[in-house]
């Protein structure tokens, strides 16, 4: 797990450096901020992190504290983030543009990167966060517009389900074996994106009914992946509307039905390329289980999305999981 797991304490930081220290761990492992603790001489924090490459699970201690981001950010890669926010213990305020939720216990939100940030906590706080690339979110929802800082509330199934997927993960996975971690990670951001695209039903702009099509054309477009004569067509005559009306509804969405399909079904590719060696399929077979035609056309359409070959990219997994 060397490497995988990162730790930080301000316990024994002398208390006049403990900002700067707390600023620079902070924005390595998760965010960038500038932070403006209630007293410098009594400010304390932790972190126990678990980093798997462009993705990190995180929790933090801390006593009372704010701060800002003002810039537009992107990662070492030159990518834009999110971070999805937890409360654990106390309250957090985040602020985004002219939009604000008091996040308590059991409360989560989502920070977009692009815009600029605020976050205060009166008290102690304990809170979850994963960082993540914003991509990983929009090809799996599609827009992430007026989503940002809209607090999930505890209360619904799923919010909970998806706050104690999160606390369990971090407690185990000192135990967890690289491999089966890494793989982990496509569940939890799963598991976010189907979180935040229930908030996405309700606060879409436009009508709520369109909203609540298009989310169940998605459903439906996932359940038939491995088909590949699934098209726009199909879609149209399951939901007795005509195909004009399905393009425009993710053209709403500043994409095609054709580019959502095609996206999903390389998710889907790349979980299965990251099955552990005895139970992984052949590049072939994979091709065949997501719906694509051949694997030439599964291998040009992997390498056009994601920069490498599905072959080149399973070796290269199986190595930063640590398989022999």
């Amino acid at each position: 797990m060397s490497g995988r797991i990162v730790t930080a304490s301000t316990e024994d930081v002398p208390r006049d450096r403990r900002r700067e220290y707390w600023e620079d761990v902070v924005a390595r492992v998760h965010l960038r901020m500038e932070m403006a603790p209630k007293s410098d001489t009594d400010f304390t924090a932790s972190l126990f992190a678990v980093s798997l490459d462009d993705v990190t699970l995180v929790q933090i201690t801390s006593t009372a504290h704010s701060g800002k981001r003002s810039k537009r950010s992107k990662d070492e890669q030159g990518r834009e983030r999110c971070f999805f926010i937890a409360a654990q213990r106390g309250q957090v305020m985040l602020r985004q543009e002219e939009r604000e939720s008091l996040l308590e216990p059991g409360d989560m939100a989502l920070l977009d990167s692009r815009l600029a940030s605020e976050y205060s906590a009166a008290g102690p706080v304990a809170f979850l966060g994963v960082s993540f690339p914003r991509t990983e979110l929009t090809q799996r929802i599609g827009g992430l517009e007026r989503l940002n800082t809209k607090a999930l509330a505890h209360g619904a199934p799923m919010h909970r389900f998806t706050y104690h997927y999160l606390e369990r993960l971090l407690t185990f996975a000192p135990e967890i074996d690289t491999p089966e971690l890494f793989r982990m990670k496509s569940h939890m951001l799963d598991l976010i994106a189907v979180t935040v695209g229930r908030l996405r039903v309700a606060e879409v702009t436009g009508s709520a009914y369109k909203a609540s099509l298009l989310h169940r054309m998605k459903a439906f477009v996932e359940e038939r992946l491995h088909d590949p004569r699934l098209d726009i067509r199909a879609v149209a005559d399951r939901f007795r509307v005509s195909p004009r009306y399905v393009s425009q509804l993710f053209r709403d969405e500043a994409t095609t039905f054709n580019g959502f399909t095609r996206q999903r079904r390389l998710e889907r590719c790349r979980r299965l390329l990251e099955l552990s060696r005895a139970n992984a399929p052949s590049i072939g077979e994979i091709a065949a289980t997501v719906g694509f035609g051949s694997q030439a056309y599964l291998n040009k359409a992997f390498k056009r999305s994601f920069g490498t070959t599905p072959g080149d990219y399973r070796r290269s997994f199986q190595s930063r999981a640590g398989e022999p």
